[in-house]
């Protein structure tokens, strides 16, 4: 069982809940864009030094942030996005097994990703997150799924299957809440888009107000 903190956390522990944009800005404005290629290391130092404990969830969300200034691999190989995709939702990425993310966590991974840098995704990551999104139950790819549309039908195409998209597009703009007794397939996907803009929405939320004291943290 979890012991409780018997003092407030500091702002670089895993309790204070900090995004990976959040902390990408926080590293930039505290010590200039050649902290991506700081020594890991002695960026971990530096970073104690200033903030106190660095939290491991924390550590592995700046170390995708930097991952992600540096090269395009998480737009390019899906084992990269994947796990990169662990460490922005608040999961240690693990490489020697899958850890494939529900529709909702890569909605705020692509999300996240485009405020860090921008790239074209491979055929083979949108393969990947269209692969993730049917395991998951959705097939309505809504924004920012929607870069995976080509990829869900071609996989369509080659088995034979034929979705109702204009009916789910239909329903989605007659409601903005959950259908709480989903009757057809139709009301299920009208679940999952609604249930991924929730999921962008308190996410960005989050973003913001932590974005707003920033000033006082990197004091």
């Amino acid at each position: 069982m979890t012991q409780p903190l018997l003092r407030p956390a500091g702002i670089l522990e895993d309790e204070y809940g900090l995004e990976l944009v959040t902390l990408d800005i926080l590293c930039l404005q505290k010590y200039g864009h050649t902290y991506i290629d700081w020594d890991s290391e002695a960026l971990r130092l530096e970073l104690m030094e200033d903030f106190g404990i660095v939290g491991d969830m924390t550590w592995e969300r700046i170390q995708a942030a930097r991952l992600l200034h540096k090269n395009d691999t998480f737009w390019k190989e899906w084992e990269v996005f994947e796990k990169i995709t662990a460490a922005i939702i608040g999961e240690h990425p693990i490489f020697s097994y899958a850890q494939p993310p529900d529709a909702d966590e890569i909605a705020i991974a692509l999300s996240t990703a485009e405020k860090v840098a921008s790239n074209e995704y491979s055929d083979d990551v949108c393969g990947y997150i269209a692969a993730a999104c049917l395991a998951d139950g959705m097939w309505y790819l809504d924004d920012p799924l929607d870069i995976a549309l080509d990829a869900l039908l071609d996989h369509d195409r080659k088995k034979g299957i034929e979705r109702d998209f204009e009916l789910v597009a239909s329903k989605l703009q007659k409601t903005d809440s959950y259908i709480e007794s989903p009757e057809s397939a139709i009301d299920v996907q009208v679940n999952h888009v609604l249930g991924v803009r929730i999921a962008l929405k308190e996410q960005q939320a989050r973003v913001k107000k932590q974005m707003a004291l920033l000033p006082e943290l990197i004091k």
